[in-house]
């Protein structure tokens, strides 16, 4: 009885029990992966608490310091004495609210503001303030607000309209009210407000005679919390309830970070409990997240009671990957062990199989990949296409193909393989050459048409002025011209208008390549059309835009061509020009050293093609002899470098001061080899043109100038 091919392989996965093995690992795994999860959620969790109850504890212990301190110091019964005594605001609501108006602009030894700091309550806040560092600033009102003694100059004199002195004031005896982490506009630091009623304890009754403010700032205070310490790289972390992140314990600088937890991570805190969650966060992956809430709720028995706080949370966070790590690598382990035993089982079916089907389908993969090597379609080709007629390798590996006799589907699929081999070496052998045939013709258009587009380009520059308007000043030419593929999309032309006029005609094309060479050409007949109004630049690009846009009108592409016309008269000795949304040409005044943008703020000025209808600014100014125009195209700065960084206006600007001193060929030679260089690339990756113009004397004996 003949096996069929699917009963086969049947068998020899069956040998190799490789099923059975990947779902006892892919149970494994998973299993093992949560309970571990499990565990290290529990421990991030735990971790969370630790450091939550540290600063907690640590808050309560600053608060209760505070609050001793003001008992043991009687400070209720000195603000009773201040204020008996003249105070800077006494004499009503009104001097104290003339008093809070002019309070940031007075200076710290104004006398206002020095009754606040040089009497002898403010020097005993200072001294509690040197044994408790923690505290940045420390200030005391009376009972209407009214600043009597500080640590430093305060914002502000009047501080009844505060949220903390409206709750302090209304509090009881031991009474703490706590401001969650806030920016303190006196202190200049992130911190957490502690106010504190002042009672006169002679009468403690009679309700409070102040309010003490301490501002507890928050960089030395978390840098003494030490969090738990761990073999595992743990991130401890303080937020708030919207996620976004105060703190990183172990950042040294203690910065605020900015960034926030996602919404899924602080859902759970609207328990109010402590616990983990499994979420992924941007940069580090999948992360187990343990929180905690950092509270300062009052127990029962407490002698100091506190309100306020804004809801704070300890976060610890492991990413997920080194949590499991170990998990992990005893899952590899585990993975080569079985899968070197199931190896075993796989090369004694690969001997059986390898007799049975390998062996014949071996035979079709080397017919197909002879086969596949001469029939190349749509791909390019490394080497030389294969002669079919003189090449037999692929008819001998047919004829193999021929010899499998194996009975079942394999056979079938080998003789059904060699007849298509066959047809489809004949087909190849016809398709190359008609390929080569077209080939051919489609370089010799290219060919005609690159030479049709270097034709359009001015192949002689005009003498200007005229000859028998030697010797005087005249115009000198020069340029380069970078095609980005075999045609370009930039363009330029110089015509000469007169005995002493000359235009200097750029653009360039959206894209690059065959299809902006075809633009080109277009522009270029154009410009020939528009010649009787070349005298006024803004005049030629309109007319320039309204017959290029209604070529353009029925094709229903986009297409936009930016330009830029200069007309130099040296008769006049002016120069007078219009833009199209081209980059603005740059002048070089070489009596000063400057190099002048002629156009850079343009607005308003479209580029050819938009619209149907456009209006172009024109502008002229005074020329000098030695003064230099150079136009271009956005290829020559747009150019990047390997870490693509861009060659820029800027650096082309100041290469053209640095050049001020080289004649007008060297410099545009300079130019565009300084941008080659930069860019590092052999060929550029955008059209480059660039054209430059030099006013210079000329001589009666002129030679003509040919452009290269």
């Amino acid at each position: 009885m003949k096996l069929s091919i699917r009963s086969k392989f049947i068998g020899i996965l069956a040998v190799a029990v490789l099923l059975p093995l990947a779902i006892a690992v892919l149970t494994f795994n998973w299993f093992g992966e949560r309970t571990f999860q499990n565990s290290q959620g529990a421990v991030c969790q735990a971790t969370a608490s630790q450091l939550a109850l540290s600063i907690t504890y640590s808050l309560r212990h600053e608060i209760e310091s505070l609050q001793k301190w003001i008992d043991f110091a009687g400070l209720g019964l000195q603000v009773q004495a201040l204020g008996k005594g003249v105070l800077p605001g006494g004499g009503g609501q009104e001097t104290t609210d003339a008093l809070d108006a002019r309070w940031p602009g007075l200076a710290a030894d104004a006398p206002e503001v020095a009754a606040c700091l040089q009497n002898d309550l403010a020097r005993q806040l200072r001294d509690f303030q040197k044994r408790n560092s923690s505290f940045s600033e420390i200030l005391v009102t009376d009972r209407l607000g009214r600043l009597v003694a500080a640590t430093n100059k305060t914002s502000d004199y009047g501080q009844s309209d505060e949220h903390w002195w409206q709750e302090a004031s209304r509090s009881k005896a031991d009474t703490a009210h706590v401001e969650g982490l806030t920016f303190d506009e006196s202190a200049r630091s992130h911190a957490i407000e502690i106010s504190l009623p002042l009672f006169d304890l002679r009468d403690p009754g009679a309700g409070p005679v102040g309010v003490l403010k301490g501002v507890l700032n928050i960089m030395p205070f978390f840098q003494a919390i030490q969090p738990l310490a761990g073999g595992m790289k743990t991130v401890h972390e303080v937020v708030l309830g919207t996620g976004e992140t105060l703190f990183r314990l172990e950042d040294p600088g203690l910065v605020p970070l900015g960034a926030s937890l996602p919404p899924s991570i602080t859902k759970p805190f609207l328990s109010h409990e402590p616990g983990w969650v499994l979420d992924r966060l941007p940069g580090k992956g999948a992360v187990i997240v343990g929180f905690a809430p950092i509270g300062l709720a009052t127990e029962p028995g407490d002698d100091l009671r506190i309100r306020g706080m804004n809801p704070m949370w300890a976060v610890a966070i492991r990413e997920e990957r080194t949590a499991l790590g170990p998990l992990r690598a005893s899952m590899r382990s585990l993975s080569l062990m079985g899968l070197g035993l199931a190896g075993v089982f796989v090369l004694l079916g690969y001997y059986i199989a390898s007799q049975h089907i390998i062996a014949p389908i071996n035979s079709l993969e080397r017919a197909a990949r002879a086969i596949s090597q001469s029939v190349r379609l749509g791909e390019e080709r490394s080497s030389p296409p294969v002669n079919l007629r003189s090449s037999r390798e692929p008819i001998a590996l047919l004829q193999d193909v021929d010899k499998i006799k194996t009975g079942d589907e394999i056979e079938a699929l080998a003789s059904e393989f060699s007849f298509m081999g066959r047809r489809v070496l004949s087909w190849q052998e016809k398709m190359e050459a008609e390929i080569a045939e077209k080939t051919g013709e489609i370089r010799r258009d290219l060919d005609f048409a690159r030479q049709f587009q270097t034709n359009l380009m001015p192949r002689k520059y005009p003498e200007v002025p005229s000859a028998s308007q030697r010797p005087g000043p005249g115009l000198n030419f020069h340029h380069v011209y970078r095609p980005a593929s075999t045609m370009g999309g930039d363009f330029f032309n110089v015509l000469k208008l007169g005995d002493s006029q000359a235009g200097v005609f750029i653009a360039d094309v959206m894209g690059h390549g065959a299809r902006s060479a075809l633009v080109t050409a277009i522009i270029a007949t154009l410009l020939q059309d528009a010649d009787k109004q070349a005298g006024n630049p803004a005049d030629v690009l309109s007319s320039l835009n309204r017959h290029f846009y209604e070529v353009l009108r029925n094709t229903g592409d986009v297409v936009f061509v930016s330009a830029f016309y200069l007309v130099l008269d040296v008769a006049a000795m002016t120069a007078t020009y219009a833009s199209a949304g081209h980059p603005s040409p740059l002048l070089l005044d070489r009596a000063t050293g400057r190099v002048i943008e002629l156009t850079p703020h343009l607005i308003n000025n479209p580029a050819l093609g938009l619209f149907e209808d456009c209006s172009y600014d024109v502008a002229q100014r005074a020329i000098r002899e030695n003064d230099l125009f150079l136009l271009f195209t956005d290829g020559l700065f747009e150019c990047r470098n390997a870490r693509g960084q861009e060659f820029g206006r800027d650096r082309l600007i100041r290469m053209v001061g640095e050049h001020r001193e080289s004649d007008l060929t060297r410099m545009v030679d300079s130019l565009v080899s300084a941008a080659a260089a930069f860019s590092g690339q052999e060929r550029p990756a955008d059209d480059v043109c660039l054209v430059g113009v030099e006013v210079a004397q000329k001589l009666v004996q002129a030679a003509s100038e040919k452009p290269h």
